[in-house]
């Protein structure tokens, strides 16, 4: 029987095969070498040592790039595992944004001591907030990268080059997107009964 951990593993191998030759496959650009950036402000590494903003537009980034690599391979009919894997790229990115500015939010709370003077109505009106907020984020650059897609084969062969960039860039933070996950439902554990969620 095959474990989470090796499942996982072999989900990773998946993504990084497709991902070198996603491209050659389905968009057949011609590769430029001197466009090679990411769309990541800085190509940064660690997306968690970044400003909130600049590390909140770089989740939404790997969401972005993630969701078009994945609507791309569905029309490939690629393995479905691999697939699913640029899908929780793309959804656990997503969270990682929410997370991000719902704890900016309850440390200026927890700093004022107000935490509990909040009602669960003012705490799920901000949640929502915060969704949309990372959805709006996310879908403003899926427009950009469909936009630039459509654009002369010289300018797509750039956008082929940030993309495939971008999307390593956010498989080597896979430990930060579980992080944000880890604090949520911490959060939720700790919270949830205080503010009958």
């Amino acid at each position: 029987m095959i474990d989470e951990s090796e499942k996982t593993c072999r989900s990773r191998k998946y993504l990084t095969r497709w991902l070198a030759i996603i491209w050659s496959s389905t968009l057949s650009f011609y590769a430029s070498a001197e466009d090679s950036k990411s769309f990541i402000i800085g190509d940064s590494v660690e997306f968690r040592q970044l400003i909130p903003a600049e590390e909140s537009s770089a989740w939404a980034w790997c969401a972005a790039t993630a969701n078009f690599a994945a609507d791309l391979l569905k029309k490939d009919e690629v393995e479905v595992p691999v697939v699913r894997e640029l899908s929780n790229i793309a959804e656990s990115s997503e969270n990682a944004i929410f997370s991000l500015y719902w704890w900016q939010y309850e440390m200026q709370l927890y700093r004022k001591q107000d935490s509990l003077k909040y009602s669960s109505s003012a705490h799920n009106k901000r949640m929502k907030e915060f969704r949309e907020l990372a959805r709006e984020m996310v879908e403003e650059r899926n427009d950009q990268i469909l936009a630039a897609s459509r654009r002369n084969i010289e300018y797509r062969a750039s956008l082929e080059e940030r993309i495939r960039n971008t999307l390593i860039l956010c498989e080597g933070n896979v430990e930060g997107m579980e992080y944000y996950s880890q604090l949520w439902n911490g959060w939720m554990a700790a919270n949830r009964a205080k503010l009958n969620f």
